[in-house]
């Protein structure tokens, strides 16, 4: 009976040998012969090549090695061994955080005018990570009853330096926002309940008047929902990205309309929160 080292013996023998490849080190052109360094660590030399095919080996080439009739022969120049480079992350708080608010009355009169506020680099973290979405709970009017109840609608517009936040020539392969969901409304109800974040991308460098305008074709983009304390951590349209370096839009923003369940706010704890709530989680690779 054959034994099973006899039969993985013959079915060596019966297998072509394999290509092999390596590294030149040394060239003689005059014998037309080459070392190679392989790179299971042996090395070869007076290896000849085919120099119709590999004309002008040179040392530092990667090669392919095949078996010949008289040996080993280098037919080819071979593409370098791919560099595996490891992606890094970076978090990064908005330059700029555009909030803006509707009055919308609770006795179904006209709504107020849109009014909007700026915080930038010169304000707190907490404050430029104050995020806000939809219709909030009902204020009480005025006290001579000029004015009746009435609730705020929330947009928020975000921007990142996304460019400048990683070294140059790096590429960048993910971004994404992280939420934490701090409280939900309801439009004047007040009951906690389940939310979700509804995503746009903007075009504001300047703050805003009126109406919030989105940029065409981004958005909205409704994430799924989350409850008071969780955190999400929602991924950035690759295209999107794209667009933002590209300067086509110039950031995110976050909005529901008034009769959209979806309303909540996201911000810090004000006890050393790092959740990185606010925040862009940026992954890159490369650059210097």
């Amino acid at each position: 009976m054959t034994s099973p080292a006899a039969i993985r013996r013959m079915v060596a023998q019966m297998l072509p040998a394999q290509p092999r490849f390596g590294f030149i080190t040394a060239v003689d052109t005059g014998q037309q012969l080459v070392t190679v360094a392989f790179e299971d660590g042996s090395t070869t030399t007076s290896l000849s090549w085919a120099s119709s095919a590999y004309p002008s080996p040179a040392v530092g080439d990667r090669v392919s090695v095949v078996p010949h009739t008289t040996g080993w022969l280098v037919v080819s120049k071979a593409t370098p061994r791919p560099v595996l480079v490891p992606d890094q992350q970076v978090l990064v708080l908005p330059s700029h955080n555009y909030g803006g608010e509707q009055e919308i009355p609770t006795d179904g009169s006209a709504p107020g005018a849109w009014w909007w506020a700026d915080t930038d680099a010169t304000d707190s973290d907490f404050s430029r990570t104050f995020i806000e979405q939809g219709l909030s709970d009902a204020q009480a009017g005025d006290t001579e009853g000029h004015r009746p109840p009435y609730n705020y609608l929330h947009a928020t517009a975000l921007t990142y330096p996304l460019a400048a936040s990683v070294p140059s020539g790096a590429t960048i392969s993910q971004v994404q926002i992280i939420l934490r969901c701090s409280s939900t409304f309801a439009g004047g109800s007040g009951s906690a309940h389940p939310v979700a974040p509804i995503m746009y991308a903007h075009t504001y460098t300047a703050l805003p008047s009126g109406a919030p305008a989105w940029a065409p074709g981004y958005g909205p983009i409704r994430f799924p929902t989350f409850i008071i304390g969780e955190i999400q951590v929602l991924t950035v349209p690759a295209a999107w990205v794209t667009a933002w370096l590209a300067s086509t839009i110039a950031g995110i923003g976050f909005y529901a309309p008034a009769t959209s369940l979806d309303a909540f706010f996201s911000h810090q704890d004000s006890d050393g929160d790092d959740s990185g709530t606010g925040q862009l989680l940026i992954t890159y690779s490369g650059g210097s």
